[in-house]
């Protein structure tokens, strides 16, 4: 099995993951089924038609990546390879909310990791043209799992799901955090090959 189908697998088990984590906390019956899953059409179909032409959420704030969206996110490693890339950043917000990754905003600094922002125009780097640069199945989950709405969208991954799961991953993400909060990436240097380097790393644990 090739990588980009073993990421794949993985990541459909966390979406179905955080759907089934969604009906236990909002008492809902969304179904997901594992075997049948098509990223693209479940989760991206109607984005495709209202995000297009709206982009006000990527607009807004960066999406926040699970942290079963990585193979492994206590294997130093494997995540400083991601965060090399400078595609994503490492945050926390006034050393009160446990550490998360989510993609970099237009607003964010140079650093690769450092103190979380309220910015509400804090536009994702990552939106092109055309919507996301990143495939359906290498989005942040917080992303993929938003569902368009006018007046307003639903997120069945909301920041106090993603932190209360990034929680027991604290201590891992703290000494990650110390290391890269004085690496220096400018947002301008993040193009099309490093986008495709951090697939290339998302995908790779060795």
């Amino acid at each position: 099995m090739s990588k980009e189908a073993e990421y794949l697998n993985h990541k459909k088990e966390t979406l179905v993951k955080l759907v089934r984590d969604y009906n236990y906390r909002e008492s809902e019956n969304l179904e997901v089924n594992l075997e049948t899953m098509d990223i693209s059409h479940d989760f991206c179909q109607f984005q495709q038609v209202l995000c297009s032409n709206c982009g006000g959420c990527c607009k807004t704030f960066p999406c926040t990546y699970s942290p079963y969206d990585f193979l492994d996110i206590r294997d130093k490693d494997y995540m400083r390879r991601i965060l090399d890339t400078g595609v994503v950043t490492l945050v926390n917000y006034n050393n009160y909310y446990p550490y998360v990754i989510r993609n970099r905003g237009v607003l964010d600094g140079d650093y690769v990791a450092g103190e979380d922002n309220e910015y509400t125009n804090n536009t994702c780097i990552l939106l092109g043209e055309n919507g996301c640069m990143l495939e359906d199945q290498y989005r942040a989950s917080q992303g993929l799992l938003l569902i368009p709405s006018i007046p307003n969208c639903v997120s069945l991954y909301n920041d106090l799901a993603n932190r209360l799961e990034y929680e027991r991953y604290n201590s891992y993400l703290e000494e990650l955090f110390k290391e890269y909060k004085d690496v220096y990436i400018p947002k301008e240097e993040i193009d099309e090959k490093r986008i495709n380097e951090f697939v290339r790393c998302l995908i790779n644990k060795k």
